[in-house]
């Protein structure tokens, strides 16, 4: 397949223009450049340039190549189509039912555990649930903490203002 120069030396290019931070810096603060394009982007245009140049449906090309190699034994290309067709199954975790739960969070984990132990529950569904007490519990906390730090500020402003500084 002939593509341009320009346009070969800037697909290829992407991987060099990725990793242009300093190390140690992490973050974009400029964000994304306005007219950048991804590999996607730039892969798809010159199939789109070679489609309309030779008046044929490239992608099409690409496919039956591709199944034509596979049906020779090819196994790359059969991998290819195999995971193009039918993708990896994610594996999901089943809801699991609890029931009533205490409202205290110590009580909460030591039901959970008590779950685990007895075979009733998975030790990583248990892990994620425990884990989710654990983060509710810091979220209440900063909640709890901002209020008290918003309480302070308005005190020490009226307390200001009446002793006159």
């Amino acid at each position: 397949v002939m593509i341009s120069k320009s346009l070969y030396l800037e697909i290829n290019n992407m991987d060099a223009m990725v990793m242009t931070f300093k190390a140690g810096v992490s973050g974009n603060p400029k964000g994304k450049p306005k007219g950048c394009k991804t590999k996607r982007t730039l892969i798809t245009e010159a199939l789109d340039a070679i489609s309309k140049e030779r008046s044929v449906d490239v992608r099409k090309q690409i496919v039956e190549a591709t199944l034509n190699a596979s049906l020779a034994g090819d196994m790359t290309a059969t991998s290819i189509l195999l995971n193009r067709l039918e993708p990896a199954y994610k594996p999901i975790t089943a809801p699991v039912e609890l029931g009533q739960m205490p409202v205290d969070a110590a009580k909460k984990t030591e039901q959970i555990v008590q779950l685990i132990t007895d075979g009733q529950l998975s030790a990583d569904v248990g892990k994620d649930i425990i884990n989710s007490i654990v983060l509710s519990l810091k979220v209440n906390e900063l909640t709890d903490i901002e209020k008290r730090l918003a309480d302070l500020e308005i005190s020490n402003t009226l307390e200001n203002k009446t002793n006159g500084t």
